[in-house]
């Protein structure tokens, strides 16, 4: 649950711990940034940043999580395994499902997911889409909208697909447990 904090004026904010993922997220950075080079390695790092993918409490932080092991992720290094962490980790903090899907008919750049990490994919697909929405001033989105997002043909939406049906969900379920 989120932390309900009472300001000064008296108003219970909510807000605040809605998507705060700085507490889970925390414990991966600290553990990069205290691991010296000698004890860290690209197999490490993979093994810790799809741990922080597939997380449950974990909605951002990606970015951040990269850019403490640029070192292992440097395209210089020209090895397939940090080519395609630093690609999932950009994906985690700037892509969609849409995108990992058509990269993946592609056979291309990113790490394979499990089914937590879809999930996770899928939810931060959604919820980019209501930010995106809420920025434009609307107050709907619409099934082709997510649809195109979500890499699902639209019918597949109004028909209740699975995929999409579990991403909108699991973030209403998160959202609704946090406030």
């Amino acid at each position: 649950m989120a932390a309900t904090a009472i300001s000064t004026s008296g108003e219970t904010d909510t807000s605040s711990g809605l998507l705060d993922t700085d507490a889970a997220m925390r414990p991966f950075l600290d553990i990069l940034k205290d691991g010296s080079s000698s004890n860290m390695n690209i197999s490490t790092v993979r093994s810790l940043a799809l741990k922080s993918l597939a997380h449950p409490h974990i909605f951002s932080g990606f970015d951040e999580f990269k850019s403490h092991c640029l070192q292992f992720l440097s395209p210089a290094t020209g090895s397939h395994a940090s080519n395609s962490l630093f690609h999932t980790l950009d994906l985690f903090s700037f892509g969609s499902l849409k995108d990992y899907k058509e990269a993946e008919q592609a056979d291309e750049k990113f790490l394979p997911l499990n089914e937590a990490c879809l999930t996770k994919l899928s939810q931060l697909t959604v919820l980019t889409c209501i930010q995106q929405a809420c920025h434009k001033g609307e107050i709907r989105i619409s099934y082709d909208y997510l649809a195109e997002a979500l890499g699902l043909a639209s019918v597949a939406m109004e028909d209740g697909s699975p995929a999409a049906a579990t991403a909108i969900r699991d973030v209403e379920d998160r959202k609704s447990t946090r406030l």
